[in-house]
This record gives structure tokens, C-alpha cells and sequence, in this order.
């Protein structure tokens, strides 16, 4: 996996991996408590949400979200991935704009790593100190409708007869809507349901 041409992360992922090909932040209470880490990231291209506050900077792509989190019943209806509309602001990063932006870029196979979303005593794999509180979240309800928001993107790849093929090769993940494959079959190149 290090050596593949593709490799993008989100949030925290400075922390293992600081040379990527695309990064990745939807969440202001991420990006402003660890905004110089995050700037030190070795990215081809960055892409963050509009709530992040603006600095130029030739490798940053900012992509529009809506001001309001939206409900999940809206997101039935309204996700997308066109890149000219603002996107739903959602419980994750992945459901925010990495989803709808590798869509938009033509990709045809993703795999997640790390997308456990577990639905019980639910913690970033970083210290929650490393939030700076802007808007105040609860966890466990924004993993449940992250669940729900998944179900949506499975929806709505079936619905439009659409790549991308998404596999979850995160181990101990809850998240059920996508083929699971183990990590060592990803490595391995090994295609294969868990």
C-alpha cells in the first residue's frame, strides 16, 4: 500500500503517513486545533471544506458544503457527487467530500482502511483533547447516521449505474454496506469477501 500511486487520507492520518497523494478535512474542530500539522502534510492535492478557513495556496481545493448539517432524510434525496452544487454536510469526512469528490474524479475502485465507525464507545484512534470544541458533536449519534449515510452512497452508486466499487478493508469495522476484504488480501492484491 505505501508504494501505490493513490494513497489519500483524512484528518488524523498525518499522524502515521505524512506523504499522501490526496488529503482530505471537512471538520473546522479538527483542522483549527491541528492546523499546523496539517499544513506540513506532503500532499499532491488537499482538499477541504468550506467551513475551513481560507488560505490560498496552489494545492488546496476548497469544495463547497451546505451551512447546515443536514438531516439524513434530505441526504436520502440529495447526495451527490457533482462538484459544481454544494455538497450535505454530513457526521464524516468520507460522507462529506472524499466520497463525492473521488466519484466526481472518476474512480473506480476505493478501498477504506480505518473506517471502523463503530457504533459502541465510539473514539477517533487520536486524543479527543486534539478537537478544539467550535461546534459541539455527539459521537455516537453522528455514527449512527454516518451508518445511515453510507447506505445512501450504496443507493445512490446502484441507482445511477456508477463506479466506484467500494471495499471496507478496515478491520473490526461495524460499517456493513460495502464487500469487506481483510487488509492482508488488500496488500496481497487478493480479491475476496471477509
Amino acid at each position: 500500500i505505501a508504494d501505490h500511486p493513490n494513497v489519500m487520507g483524512v484528518n488524523g492520518v498525518y499522524k502515521i503517513r505524512n506523504r499522501l497523494r490526496y488529503y482530505f478535512v471537512s471538520c473546522v474542530n479538527f483542522y483549527l486545533s491541528n492546523e499546523e500539522e496539517i499544513l506540513k502534510v506532503d500532499a499532491e492535492r488537499t482538499f477541504l471544506s468550506s467551513h475551513i478557513p481560507f488560505a490560498p495556496k496552489p494545492s488546496r481545493t476548497y469544495i463547497k458544503l451546505s451551512e447546515q448539517r443536514e438531516k439524513l432524510i434530505c441526504l436520502q434525496h440529495e447526495f451527490h457527487a457533482n462538484l459544481l452544487k454544494p455538497l450535505y454536510r454530513g457526521p464524516t469526512v468520507i460522507l462529506d467530500i472524499v466520497l463525492p469528490t473521488l466519484i466526481w474524479m472518476g474512480f473506480t475502485e476505493i478501498i477504506l482502511i480505518g473506517a471502523d465507525y463503530s457504533l459502541k464507545d465510539y473514539k477517533h484512534f487520536y486524543p479527543e483533547s486534539e478537537h478544539r470544541v467550535i461546534e459541539s458533536v455527539d459521537c455516537e449519534s453522528e455514527m449512527v447516521l454516518a451508518h445511515q449515510g453510507f447506505h445512501f452512497v450504496k443507493q445512490f452508486i446502484e441507482k445511477n449505474n456508477q463506479l466506484p466499487k467500494i471495499i471496507n478493508a478496515s478491520p473490526g469495522s461495524d460499517l456493513e454496506c460495502f464487500p469487506k476484504m481483510t487488509l492482508e488480501d488488500v496488500v496481497r492484491g487478493t480479491p475476496g469477501d471477509v
